[in-house]
């Protein structure tokens, strides 16, 4: 009986850490990266963060992308791409005033590749 208990206990035990590692893995895959991060903190982040329009962060809320499921990320990833490569984002207005801070065509590949990386 003892060894049964004991046996179920380790099971249990080692089935927990599975599921951790399972868990972290998931929310180390949903970071964006550094280098994808720092152009969407130029060029987005004043718009699509907490203190952002409430408009804009309805779309995309980089403050809370760490929350966003696998398949709400990978959605929100490909938008990114498709607004940026159809120059709707930024919006014009906004590049008007900040100029030095628009995304270039290089960034925008760069976080189009990165997008694309959840597929």
């Amino acid at each position: 009986m003892m060894k049964i208990l004991f046996l179920s206990a380790i099971m249990l035990f080692l089935s927990g850490q599975i599921f951790a590692s399972n868990l972290i893995s998931k929310n180390l895959n949903k970071q964006i990266p550094d280098s994808i991060m720092k152009i969407f903190n130029r060029s987005c982040a004043c718009c699509h963060s907490k203190d952002g329009n409430f408009f804009a962060k309805m779309k995309v809320n980089f403050s809370k992308w760490d929350k966003y499921s696998e398949n709400k990320a990978k959605s929100k990833a490909q938008k990114i791409c498709d607004e940026i490569i159809s120059n709707s984002m930024p919006p014009q207005s906004w590049r008007k005033n900040n100029e030095k801070l628009d995304i270039t065509k290089k960034e925008i590949e760069i976080v189009c590749k990165w997008s694309n990386s959840f597929k």
